[in-house]
């Protein structure tokens, strides 16, 4: 279901009829069209929206198998929480990975709550999760009070109760779970507009929008961005945790570690332990990082395109535990293909197991995505001449081993970086002519 920036933005007359509120004409127009996703989409979700759980999960699942999105994800799940069925309502979360939506927070809360995931008592959790920039992405700390008004959370007094405001929140949002949050109201003629539901950012959106200033302001900018976030949240441990971040990817790795151990110190966070594994790896340390990879394991549960198989891969290749490498390293690409680092660690991890037979499909990537990158790191080691008549120096385990070497730690699957030879921070994606150098290569040696 396509949203806009303000206003959902129907793709289909039934889809318009929906967000008119006419659930009637909605749902004959989708069935008098094929059936397709958008339209079982509209049927499913006139379902729920009427509270005919049963058929909506059976049309929204048609729906999802025919390529809908995520917004079918989440009200298919809203239909499940209804039926009571709360572990199918959990699952449901397990394939939506990239871009985690407003929408997703107050679905995703509601389960919490009816399967009530709240301890040791209702109004202690309450009052923890109402402090914590880290629970939910501090949904409940900063966007829901937004929503809903603090008077109104005050007044969830039950488990019930607060199941009760979130479903109320989602029925003014009107159907619209898209990536655009937007709410209904009537207007003076009896129709319907939607409203953009205007949220503060939380800390996370913050010192994540501070680390992404590394693409085009350079990494001085990008610290004092974060820095600045630090000042205005103190206690924030995603400010730490993004400033480790940077650090870790500068190769700054005493500094990274000193910003994952004040974020642990403030409250525990799987990135801030996952970010001291990183760093252990890539001092060296790794009889250490072998304890720190079990310790994560045990408490932190497995989240789709978390960054612990990534590290985990990387470390496991360096311990030539190869095949453990690879399930990692293949599980993290799954995830999110676009891990440029995680791929290079996977081509030299098949090639040392001798499964040379599967690397070409990622060395082809590689050469289409990374050829900055590569080009760097072969004349860093001294290799030059016209890129057509060297083609095959670029898929070379020495030229890998060099490009992993210029990122430092770097294995993000949202922004690549790595020094030049020059000494340079660059990143990937911004300008780069050297790019299209690659586009044409037939690389001959797997």
């Amino acid at each position: 279901m396509p949203s806009g920036a303000s206003t959902p933005a129907p793709a289909t007359a039934a889809w318009a009829a929906a967000w008119a509120g006419d659930l009637q004409t909605a749902s004959r127009l989708a069935r008098e069209g094929p059936e397709d996703a958008a339209n079982l989409g509209v049927l499913g979700v006139v379902e729920v929206l009427e509270r005919r759980s049963e058929a909506a999960i059976e049309r929204l699942s048609r729906a999802i198998a025919l390529g809908g999105g995520e917004e079918l994800v989440l009200h298919r799940t809203r239909a499940l929480v209804h039926l009571g069925r709360l572990d199918e309502a959990t699952r449901a979360f397990d394939g939506l990975i990239e871009g985690e939506s407003f929408a997703r927070r107050v679905v995703h809360s509601l389960v919490a709550v009816r399967r009530g995931q709240h301890w040791p008592s209702y109004g202690e959790w309450l009052r923890g999760v109402r402090a914590s920039e880290t629970y939910m992405n501090g949904f409940f700390a900063t966007e829901l009070p937004a929503a809903v008004g603090t008077v109104a959370l005050d007044r969830a007094s039950s488990p019930e109760a607060l199941a009760s405001l979130l479903e109320r929140l989602l029925e003014r949002m009107a159907g619209n779970l898209g990536p655009s949050p937007t709410v209904a109201e009537t207007t003076p003629g009896g129709g319907r507009r939607f409203v953009p539901l205007l949220l503060p950012p939380t800390t996370r959106v913050q010192a994540v929008d501070a680390l992404m200033s590394l693409r085009h302001l350079g990494p001085s900018a990008a610290e004092r961005a974060l820095a600045e976030v630090q000042r205005r949240n103190p206690r924030s441990v995603h400010a730490r945790c993004y400033m480790g971040e940077l650090y870790l990817w500068l190769g700054r790795y005493p500094e990274a570690m000193r910003e994952f151990v004040l974020a642990r110190s403030i409250a525990p966070a799987r990135w801030a332990d996952i970010g001291m594994l990183a760093v252990l790896i890539f001092r060296g340390h790794l009889r250490l990082a072998r304890l720190a990879a079990s310790y994560a394991e045990r408490h932190h549960p497995f989240i789709p395109g978390g960054t612990l198989p990534v590290y985990r891969g990387v470390l496991r290749r360096r311990l030539a535990d190869l095949d453990g490498a690879i399930t990692d390293l293949h599980a993290s690409l799954e995830a999110k293909p676009s891990r440029i680092g995680a791929r290079m660690e996977l081509v030299l991890a098949l090639r040392a197991a001798g499964r040379r037979s599967e690397v070409m499909p990622h060395v082809e990537i590689l050469l289409r995505d990374a050829a900055p990158v590569l080009l760097d790191a072969a004349r860093a080691l001294g290799y030059s001449g016209a890129p057509d008549s060297n083609r095959e120096i670029l898929v070379r385990d020495e030229v890998f081993e060099e490009a992993l070497r210029s990122m430092r730690g770097n294995r993000s699957s949202s922004l690549v970086s790595w020094f030049d030879c020059s000494g340079q921070v660059r990143v990937l994606g911004v300008s780069d002519q050297r790019t299209s150098m690659c586009s044409s290569w037939s690389p001959t040696v797997p």
